[in-house]
């Protein structure tokens, strides 16, 4: 018996000698800056990495703030302002909905194009926001990165990111005029798992846009309301090209207890404080709430909140899609084979409180902190143009990168962050 004692001490000894190696050694590559012209090596995604030295009390991205606004239409143009603004009717709360079939008009269904708008959509609003000639970082209000809030999320959710049907997430990251840019790619789990959906698949996602438009309205006024609620079932024909993005800034810190000699030191020197990262990012709005004006998130649910072992994931998701916009609270349709049963509000705050033993807040942003560090960091020892891609296959614990040369014309063209419109805009 104490032989055996022995044994397990040793080995629990054993793995901590690995793990404080592995964490050194990630420390050891958050601070070491990327020689010019070789390959990053990997960056690891093991929640361990980042969750012993967490204050599990302290968020690690500053209150959200809204800079800008524009609307899309169902050409994709886009135009300044709400006019593709939609509002939460509250008259459809509680059951007065329920018997919606969430399927109703699928065959008018009108989804986005095939091809790939990457930041192409915050390109255009960055040139209105100024004029050739003007300083790129005043322009985005002094922030480091420029990149949508879906692929903060997918990037964030990366330490938790283990689902046996994930499909991994693939970016391509650029420096210009001192601003970091950042553009989503699918990868190729991504493009199968579209390729291959069913029928059911199919109608399910597209329940979620029905009911979006069965829960809002454009107008206001009660009549307008009014009349909404009585003809949702016959509405007009779903069109996934509408749509209003705001635009926000917010500042990103460590949320170490202890940052002395901590990851994410972009100068390289051990025991310096990390410095915040300021973001710009753009977000789909679902709806404003018609009482407070306050920004709400729609979503749909199976049977009943909680429901299902799959909902842990999607409680993290939703959580940092809605703190990355300061929502507060979420409109949640449940529904059964879809089939509408009830719309519930739910408050976000909540969310945290359901998945506290599978994931962590702090340590999600705590993550994005130190990748996008780290992805600083390799692109300022890089040439001038150069587009670093960085990918993580599904259930991986690590991000992958390679970097493209200034002078691979195909693969720069494979991977393209900018527009030549927006490069050549005479920014200074």
């Amino acid at each position: 018996m104490l032989q055996q004692q022995q044994q397990h001490k040793q080995q629990e000894v054993k793995r901590a000698k690995i793990h404080h190696h592995q964490q050194q050694q990630q420390n050891d590559d958050e601070r070491t800056p990327v020689p010019p012209n070789e390959p990053p090596g990997p960056f690891s995604t093991d929640p361990a990495h980042f969750a012993q030295r967490i204050d599990p009390n302290k968020l690690a991205l500053s209150r959200p703030c809204c800079i800008g606004e524009f609307s899309l239409d169902r050409t994709r143009q886009q135009q300044l302002g709400r006019s593709r603004v939609r509002y939460f009717n509250e008259r459809t709360l509680g059951r007065k909905l329920r018997g919606a079939n969430l399927a109703e008009n699928f065959h008018t269904f009108v989804p986005k194009g095939d091809e790939a708008e990457g930041i192409e959509q915050l390109l255009h609003w960055i040139m209105a926001m100024s004029a050739p000639n003007s300083l790129l970082r005043k322009t985005v209000h002094e922030c480091d990165f420029v990149l949508w809030r879906g692929t903060i999320t997918r990037l964030s959710i990366s330490p938790y990111d283990t689902n046996a049907f994930g499909v991994g997430v693939k970016i391509a990251c650029t420096k210009h005029k001192g601003v970091y840019f950042v553009s989503e790619f699918d990868t190729e789990a991504k493009q199968r798992s579209e390729n291959n959906r069913n029928d059911f698949q199919r109608r399910t996602c597209y329940g979620g846009f029905k009911f979006e438009q069965l829960v809002t309205v454009d107008d206001l006024a009660p009549a307008a309301q009014q009349q909404h609620h009585d003809t949702a079932f016959v509405a007009e024909p779903v069109d996934q090209n509408n749509e209003f993005v705001g635009i926000f800034k917010a500042t990103l810190s460590s949320s170490l207890a202890d940052v002395g000699g901590g990851g994410g030191d972009q100068s390289g020197g051990a025991g310096a404080v990390p410095s915040p990262l300021r973001l710009l990012y753009g977000a789909e709005i679902d709806c404003i709430s018609p009482l407070y004006g306050e920004f709400m998130e729609i979503k749909t649910q199976y049977k009943a909140i909680g429901q299902g072992k799959g909902f842990v994931h999607k409680a993290l998701k939703w959580w940092i899609q809605s703190y990355l916009i300061g929502i507060k609270q979420m409109i949640i349709g449940t529904h059964e084979n879809l089939i509408l049963g009830r719309v519930e509000l739910f408050p976000v705050d909540s969310l945290p409180k359901l998945g506290s033993s599978c994931w962590s807040g702090p340590v999600c942003l705590q993550f994005l902190f130190q990748f996008l560090h780290y992805i600083r960091r390799c692109l300022d020892a890089s040439p001038e143009g150069a587009i670093l891609v960085a990918e993580r296959q599904p259930n991986a614990r690590e991000f992958k990168f390679w970097l493209i040369g200034p002078d691979e014309a195909d693969a720069q063209r494979e991977h393209r962050v900018l527009s030549d419109a927006f490069k050549n805009y005479l920014w200074r």
